[in-house]
């Protein structure tokens, strides 16, 4: 098989991930060993041609201090496409600042990620905390607030 240069850049991070995924088994340090909450899949496919899922996690507002309350967290899957060879789930974030994740998940996951990866991952994308989907982010109180914050620039 031949592989153009072009398709290096895209081919380097499937790789690097993928091998992470499988590893030894061992957490990573730091990594919590228990399972997080479950999370309800439904059916989004809205014209795509492909069986995405979309849900909504709630997550820590503040992970140093649970109490605080908790935020919403849009997401958005293409599962495997052979559930009994599935792996685990493979998750995008395509940078920012500002990027959604569902977005560059529902068009370009299914071409980026075919074959083999496909096959074995489940393809995850998530709008991080202010982006799109997800619950805004909100920095001050009232627009005088915010007024203040800038005129310091």
């Amino acid at each position: 098989m031949r592989v153009g240069r072009r398709s290096v850049p895209l081919m380097l991070p499937v790789m690097l991930v993928a091998a992470l995924a499988i590893g030894d088994g061992a957490p990573a340090v730091g990594a919590s060993t228990g399972r997080g909450p479950s999370v309800d899949w439904r059916p989004c496919r809205e014209g795509t041609g492909f069986p995405f899922e979309c849900a909504r996690v709630r997550v820590p507002l503040d992970y140093s201090d649970p109490q605080a309350g908790t935020i919403s967290i849009a997401m958005i899957r293409l599962p495997a496409s052979d559930p009994a060879a599935r792996i685990g789930s493979l998750f995008l974030n395509p940078g920012g600042p500002g990027g959604s994740g569902v977005e560059f998940a529902r068009r370009a996951a299914p071409y980026l990620y075919g074959g083999a990866i496909q096959s074995r991952f489940d393809i995850v994308g998530f709008d991080p905390r202010g982006i799109e989907r997800s619950k805004p982010l909100r920095c001050f109180e009232t627009p005088a607030e915010a007024q203040q914050a800038f005129l310091r620039f």
